[in-house]
Order: structure tokens, then C-alpha cells, then sequence
């Protein structure tokens, strides 16, 4: 059993903390599974229908769907 100091970094600058772990790959785990909690609980996703005024107000051209 050692310990480490385990780092993640969802794009807001490092969170860190020091864990006892019976090896480094164990910690990475335990780093890995923080991000994620992290990351799950930030995520803002969703989707609207694509319509003309939705093209508009976002920028992009209703025909081809891309960037204007």
C-alpha cells in the first residue's frame, strides 16, 4: 500500500488529492473514476429540431448545415 497523489482535469484547471492505493494503476483508477463522476455532473448536452430560425439564431445556413 502506497500513496499517491492523484490529479483530474475536466477543462476548469486541476482538482488533486492523496489516496492510499496498493499501486499506481490502482490510483489511475481511482483518478480516472473522479474525473468521470466530475465530468458526468457537468455535462450539458441536448438537442433542438433544425429549423430555419434555429439555422439563423445559430449561425448556420438551413440548406447544407453548415457554418455560415
Amino acid at each position: 500500500m502506497g500513496r499517491y497523489l492523484i490529479s483530474w482535469d475536466y477543462g476548469d484547471g486541476p482538482d488533486q488529492k492523496v489516496i492510499d492505493a496498493d499501486s499506481e494503476e490502482k490510483a489511475d483508477i481511482e483518478a480516472y473514476a473522479l474525473w468521470k463522476e466530475g465530468a458526468e455532473s457537468q455535462a450539458d448536452y441536448g438537442s433542438v429540431l433544425f429549423t430555419e430560425l434555429v439555422a439563423e439564431e445559430n449561425g448556420f445556413d438551413f440548406e447544407t448545415g453548415e457554418e455560415a
